[in-house]
């Protein structure tokens, strides 16, 4: 519960507990449903829960608090981000259920490339279609029309990689 309060709106009840272990249980799901009530803050049990698993992948809800109120109370979302050893994906409000295109924002970084492969075996995985974004920033000695026209030896080495990666998935 939040602060050791239990009956916060926020703390799912037996009943809720229930319910979605009968939703994962009609859908065929290999599953398990855990509710911890130790006082645990919320990031430290996700990322314990993630660890002792072996989790590959967290998924979480996502709240848009003001920065006022993040530097007050935190974000649980922002500080599972920031200490995970895993790929996180992040569902905002209202958000829809069926990912059917993924963009990867890749910046030519070893680690950004790492997070192409990634999102290319998560993409083959649920069937959606992947789409790569790289923004090359113009340099301050050319024209911007020119920058557009003359890739840059990172631009070429992301491209490889997309291939590369593109061949994998298809295998």
């Amino acid at each position: 519960g939040r602060n050791g309060d239990y009956s916060h709106r926020n703390f799912a009840s037996a009943q809720d507990s229930d319910a979605i272990d009968a939703d994962l249980t009609s859908a065929g799901l290999d599953h398990e449903v855990v509710q911890t009530t130790d006082g645990t803050a919320a990031a430290e049990a996700i990322l314990g829960t993630a660890v002792s698993i072996s989790a590959d992948l967290i998924v979480i809800g996502r709240n848009f608090h003001s920065p006022v109120s993040r530097l007050l109370v935190g974000d649980t979302a922002d500080a599972v981000a920031r200490r995970s050893a895993v790929p996180c994906l992040f569902v905002p409000p209202g958000a829809s259920s069926a990912a059917e295109r993924i963009l990867v924002a890749l910046d030519g970084s070893p680690r950004g490339l790492s997070v192409l492969q990634t999102t290319c075996d998560f993409a083959h995985a649920i069937g959606a279609d992947l789409r790569a974004l790289t923004v090359e920033p113009a340099r301050p000695d050319e024209p911007r029309y020119l920058a557009a026209q003359l890739p840059s030896a990172r631009s070429e080495a992301l491209r490889d990689a997309v291939s590369r990666v593109a061949a994998c998935a298809r295998a």
